[in-house]
């Protein structure tokens, strides 16, 4: 009986050692860096973010504390507990560098609300910004600002974030991504939702997108409703997961538009790995379209339930455009009528690319087209050699 009270004991002391060793380990852990954020799934990301927690009886207060007490290289979390309303803001510290700040909800989602016109977040190449999981950012309906602004800088976003409700007049984006000279914005969409904005989704005028996970839906723009790719010699679009949903581009490019690029400068680049783009509309490219001296691979993912109404339901690629279908499925009205991209609201057009149209220079005519779904080991491609296009697989017409 001795004994085994002896070893209860015993028993009893090892793990008591070994939880306080632990605990001490853990304190002592080096905070993750930008590069282990970046790499990082979507749970993992939010579960590594550590830093200081920022003092402060509501958003004013906290921000205003930052102006004060940020030092280089350091990791700031903002907790918010209540709804609130922020002017314009630009997040910059003098002398200061590699400085991340984390906005995150506590209890409930909550929402910060833009109090006046203008760009609600600017993220200079100093600065991270990181949405995390319980905020919404809410923008005003007149307001002819983007309401972030990736300015150099990098923005991130995860599960439980969201930017909805700005828009005016023109193109105002979500999330805007910018910079005229290098080091160019950067955004990662680990998760969360861009939904309802006038203007589109996003707008990359110079820098990168990489989207992991989330949504991006119910945006409108003249071109590009999802996403817009610009012009400029490094313009990147990764898509590796999420979705991209029921936008609406008056002219081209429902789910993503890829701006005409300058020959022999740089092409906007658009590489589809996973995902899906669907039930987007347009006057051409309902889901995706990509226009002279871009590139569009496609590698896996799914683009179908997008509606165009002259050219591509699907895709529609302008003749001098890379376009490279490797994977994926991209589906055609001519073999799926319930679910397949098509061409034609009210009555279905014929010979204008369910699922892939190759049209010329602003689609005067349509080259080459694919009515019928496009399944994973259908490869497709359009190349442009000199002044010749050429083109590999196979195609209706």
């Amino acid at each position: 009986m001795k004994a085994k009270k002896e070893n209860l004991l015993l028993a009893a002391f090892i793990v008591m050692t070994l939880t306080v060793c632990v605990g001490q380990l853990a304190a002592q852990a080096p905070s993750a860096d930008l590069d282990e954020l970046l790499a990082a799934p979507v749970v993992q990301a939010i579960q590594s973010i550590r830093g200081t927690m920022v003092p402060g009886n509501n958003l004013a207060g906290k921000l205003a504390w930052l102006q004060s007490n940020v030092e280089s290289r350091g990791t700031y979390i903002i907790e918010v507990d209540a709804d609130e309303n922020v002017a314009p803001r630009r997040f910059e510290y003098t002398d200061m560098t590699n400085v991340t700040i984390v906005l995150r909800g506590v209890d409930a989602n909550r929402t910060i609300r833009l109090s006046a016109n203008g760009i609600m977040f600017t993220v200079p190449s100093t600065i991270t910004l990181i949405l995390d999981n319980n905020i919404t950012l809410q923008g005003l309906p007149g307001n002819n600002s983007a309401m972030i602004l990736v300015d150099g800088g990098t923005f991130m976003m995860n599960a439980g974030s969201a930017i909805t409700g700005n828009g005016g007049v023109g193109v105002i984006a979500g999330v805007r991504v910018r910079h005229p000279n290098p080091p160019v914005g950067t955004f990662v969409m680990n998760g969360g939702a861009i939904h309802r904005n006038t203007g589109g989704g996003v707008r990359i005028v110079s820098g990168s997108l990489t989207m992991k996970g989330g949504t991006i839906s119910d945006n409108t723009a003249p071109n590009g409703g999802g996403v817009f790719v610009g012009t400029g010699g490094n313009v990147t679009f990764t898509m590796d997961g999420g979705a991209i949903s029921n936008n609406i581009a008056k002219e081209k490019g429902g789910g993503v538009f890829i701006e005409n690029g300058e020959k022999g400068v740089g092409r906007p680049t658009f590489t589809m790995n996973d995902g899906i783009i669907s039930g987007n509309s347009a006057s051409s490219g309902g889901g995706v379209y990509a226009e002279d001296y871009v590139t569009f691979n496609m590698r896996g993912g799914t683009i179908t339930s997008n509606i165009a109404t002259e050219y591509g339901g699907g895709v529609c690629v302008e003749i001098n455009s890379t376009f490279s279908k490797t994977g994926g499925i991209i589906t055609g009205h001519n073999s799926d009528q319930e679910d397949g991209n098509v061409v034609g609201k009210t009555n279905v057009l014929t010979d204008r690319g369910h699922a892939v149209s190759v049209v010329a220079t602003g689609a005067v005519e349509g080259r080459k087209r694919k009515e019928s779904t496009a399944g994973p080991e259908d490869e497709l491609s359009i190349s442009l050699d000199g002044w010749m296009t050429s083109f590999g697989g196979t195609w209706d017409e």
